[in-house]
């Protein structure tokens, strides 16, 4: 575990860095960002340093410097730089047929979020502007994120079911990773952690996923992978059914406010009604869909997401439908979810065992 007296010496030694190069009269703003503010890092991990300069011509700057032994990285941005982050992510409008502006703000995902983090050793006015902007716009930031991202999880679906389908193991088990891995980071931005970075992804889970994650259970799912080939195929549905579940989390319960972390239907099961593995959620600004690589797609209600991500628990229908009647507290007769279980028996996104 990371000594938390070493990452105050750290910030402690970066902080003292900071504030020389803040004695410099033509800088607007200097802060301290990265894993080591964010509550991460570890005992190899630099201090981030931010500069940011009034607009112009940007200075030379060393890439890495060391101070007193501690390595130290730099980065410098202009007022204007930062406004356009700011300002972009706060206008981001995205649809499924036109998110081109999601993907031109992919750059600056990371400005934004550690800005959110950032420590101010000098602090400017325009500086502290941009990150009250992007503080006040943080519900955006967090959709925007969880749009992008989810884009990647829909891109790779089919790659994972065609490796299946030709009985290519390896490369179902290597892109069904790279999706668990997108899919578990956007569940944490349904549950307000913003940080990026895969290599975090477990710390994050161990402070922010909420007292029902089932952490043991996608530890298998990441890094215990069958060896025998009979093995593999269920294993490999198994980790599309999970990324599933954290999809409909982040996009149900996290999108409007962040509150991912209350889900409580994780568990993957062997009985039952089952999730079709070519479906994957997706949300933009002009609703909630289910959509397979087969080129088809169904407008979803939030209420009707989540009753099919209930579904592959290893529970019987007759379960599913209790426990769901449940959460509706009320707002919901039994035979509406029957009904609309039929119908995603129809459309094929729910599959018998």
């Amino acid at each position: 575990m990371f000594d938390e007296a070493v990452r105050q010496q750290k910030l402690a030694d970066g902080r003292r860095y900071a504030e020389r190069l803040a004695e410099n009269p033509d800088i607007e703003s200097v802060y301290l960002c990265g894993s080591l503010t964010a509550g991460l890092g570890n005992s190899t991990s630099d201090v981030d340093i931010y500069v940011v300069v009034h607009d112009g011509e940007r200075p030379a700057r060393p890439e890495q410097s060391d101070y007193d032994g501690q390595r130290v990285d730099i980065e410098v941005r202009t007022v204007r730089d930062l406004r356009r982050l700011a300002e972009g992510l706060r206008d981001a409008h995205a649809t499924t047929e036109d998110n081109s502006a999601v993907w031109r703000l992919e750059e600056h995902f990371d400005d934004a979020v550690r800005l959110l983090s950032a420590e101010f050793v000098k602090a400017g006015p325009e500086t502290v502007h941009t990150r009250d902007l992007l503080v006040q716009h943080v519900d955006r930031i967090r959709q925007v994120l969880i749009s992008f991202r989810q884009i990647r999880c829909v891109n790779v679906i089919e790659d994972i079911n065609g490796f299946l389908d030709d009985g290519l193991l390896d490369g179902a088990l290597v892109t069904s990773g790279a999706m668990l891995n997108e899919a578990l980071e956007i569940f944490l931005f349904g549950c307000g952690d913003l940080y990026l970075g895969h290599k975090w992804i477990w710390h994050r889970l161990e402070r922010s996923a909420g007292p029902t994650f089932p952490t043991e259970q996608v530890r298998r799912l990441a890094f215990r992978a069958p060896e025998r080939p009979a093995d593999i195929v269920g294993f490999v549905r198994d980790r599309i059914a999970f990324s599933q579940v954290c999809l409909t989390a982040a996009l149900v319960d996290g999108w409007d406010r962040p509150e991912a972390g209350g889900w409580r239907h994780w568990t993957v099961g062997a009985d039952g009604p089952r999730r079709a593995s070519d479906w994957l959620p997706y949300r933009f600004d002009d609703g909630l869909y289910l959509d397979t690589f087969r080129r088809r797609r169904f407008r979803m209600q939030p209420q009707w997401l989540r009753l099919w991500a209930e579904c592959g628990g290893g529970r019987s229908l007759a379960e599913v439908v209790k426990e769901h009647l449940v959460d509706a507290d009320g707002d919901l007769t039994e035979a509406e979810v029957v009904q609309r279980l039929d119908k995603m028996f129809e459309a094929g996104t729910l599959v018998a065992r």
